[in-house]
């Protein structure tokens, strides 16, 4: 398998961060819908802002087989500390791909973001050792949260219920001791806009620094399927204040062995939160803002995507159910667009190939 190798150009977080609100510290307007972004008066124009986030990234080598991130500016203003992304990568099928490494590849590009990234995996230890830079932490889970083979009927529940011990393995890394937000994204998530603007608005529209000691909350956008409440391939969660959902979602999951989405589990809880609002566990659903997350399920979204001035924070392509299905061509495009692969980095590039994933802990 191989793999381009990328390096982040090491550019002042303060400045990126600045840069940054005045790209996108937008204000609801009166219809409760976020604007698009305008010129802030006084600042860079979106034109001169956008440059720069565009081309935050380049290959050291776009023929190296190994995807290693380098010069990686490491003095993370404080402010940034108390962030951090969260990925979950399981299964043989899912270690022989490179959405883990696409998706980082992502966040450091279109994301603009230099702080700290957890991947929490199974696969064995030189899989991804030496690939990254310092700021992503490969964590690997315990004997003690697998239940026994054949506990579900369907065993990658196995792997999706680790979503519920992402604090656990945050507070296992010293280096994360700052962190406060945890922001869960699956490893085919793909960013197209930068990390800390989608944090700072939803931090505003939905008031995530009121943490109640007597509440635990998680936040999950509104699914795009009308199977499911919530959608589970993206939240946000708090170190000290969300535990109690996750186990009380873990305690669902495990309850009913013979369920295939762990959004089922969410289901249950949001239905029991209706009959009860004493519960201490409460479920936010965030309004599913095309402007902040995209689940292009069409060829023809694909295009509009690609046609668009400004691609949304998150891009959902769902490897199993939609990007197997886009017309070969577009997909690489649409991929490499997002990555902003050079036309160099694309010729052997496995970055923009699909994998369908039989058992995963990613759908």
């Amino acid at each position: 398998m191989s793999a381009h190798g990328f390096k982040i150009s090491a550019i002042p977080l303060a400045l990126l961060c600045l840069l940054s609100m005045a790209w996108i510290l937008l204000s609801d307007d009166a219809s409760g819908n976020l604007r698009m972004p305008m010129e802030i008066e006084g600042g860079a124009s979106l034109e001169e802002q956008r440059h720069l986030l565009a081309n935050l990234g380049e290959f050291s080598d776009p023929k190296s087989v190994v995807a290693r991130s380098t010069n990686l500016e490491t003095d993370i203003v404080p402010e940034m500390q108390q962030y951090a992304i969260f990925l979950i990568s399981f299964g043989e099928e899912a270690a022989e791909s490179t959405y883990v490494e696409r998706c980082v590849l992502s966040a450091r590009r279109r994301g603009a973001w230099q702080g700290a990234i957890v991947v929490l995996t199974d696969a064995p230890k030189e899989r991804y050792e030496g690939f990254f830079d310092e700021n992503v932490f490969i964590v690997h889970p315990k004997e003690e949260h697998f239940l026994p083979v054949g506990y579900f009927d369907y065993g990658e529940m196995n792997y999706k219920r680790f979503k519920t011990y992402i604090i656990d393995y945050v507070k296992a890394v010293p280096e994360l001791d700052k962190v406060e937000w945890i922001y869960y994204i699956d490893i085919d998530v793909l960013f197209g806009a930068p990390f800390i603007e989608l944090a700072y608005v939803l931090e505003s529209r939905y008031n995530l620094n009121d943490i109640p000691e007597h509440l635990s909350k998680l936040y999950f956008f509104e699914n795009a399927w009308d199977k499911f409440i919530l959608q589970g391939g993206f939240f946000v969660l708090h170190r000290r204040n969300s535990k109690f959902c996750l186990d009380a979602w873990r305690q669902e999951i495990d309850n009913l062995p013979h369920w295939k989405f762990d959004q089922m589990a969410l289901n249950q809880i949001f239905e029991n939160h209706k009959e009860n609002k004493e519960m201490r566990c409460h479920l936010i659903t965030m309004e599913r803002d095309n402007y902040m997350i995209e689940y292009p399920t069409s060829d023809e979204e694909v295009q509009a995507l690609m046609d668009a001035p400004r691609l949304p924070n998150l891009i959902h392509i769902r490897n199993t159910y939609t990007a197997v299905h886009y017309t070969e061509g577009l997909r690489e495009d649409f991929i490499a667009k997002v990555l902003e692969l050079t036309e160099e980095e694309k010729k052997d590039s496995e970055f923009t190939k699909t994998t369908h994933f039989g058992a995963s802990a990613d759908e």
